[in-house]
């Protein structure tokens, strides 16, 4: 995953990317999705986190 993103990072510096709207669009989908996708991660990570101090 972390890969992918930092493909897409490359992809977005090229020069002339924004002058495709549709490519430069389904490119920043598919970041935000990863963002998400990490930032539930972390979420539930968290979650378990306090059911464990809990527990102890």
């Amino acid at each position: 995953m972390t890969a992918r993103i930092q493909y897409l990072d490359r992809v977005i510096a090229q020069p002339g990317f924004w002058n495709n709207p549709t490519l430069a669009y389904e490119t920043l989908q598919e970041i935000e999705y990863f963002i998400f996708y990490k930032h539930q991660q972390y979420q539930r990570w968290c979650s378990t986190l306090e059911d464990i101090k809990a527990a102890l």
